[in-house]
């Protein structure tokens, strides 16, 4: 709340960020390291290729004046859809 707080006072707009996210364990992407060699684009082993040989680079938009609401907040479909993580799941 804090956060949020601050960035109003000082009449934050929003930012966009680039964000680097890993190569999940069992997705298409870890899948694609052949035979489970994971060669280091940083030291010239291979090309450095987004969401292969390196992490996934994406571009964000963070809205820090409205982030203890997102984070706070059940959006429209909780009612229709089971909610749930780690395999388990309920209707709410």
């Amino acid at each position: 709340k804090a956060v949020s707080d601050l960035a109003e006072e000082v009449d934050m707009e929003p930012v966009k960020e680039v964000v680097a996210t890993p190569l999940l364990h069992d997705t298409m992407q870890e899948l694609a390291q052949p035979f489970g060699k994971i060669n280091d684009w940083s030291k010239g082993e291979c090309e450095a290729i987004p969401g292969k040989t390196m992490p996934n680079i994406q571009v964000v938009e963070r809205d820090y004046k409205h982030i203890f609401h997102k984070m706070t907040a059940l959006g429209p479909n909780v009612a229709l859809k089971p909610s749930g993580t780690k395999g388990m799941s309920w209707s709410i």
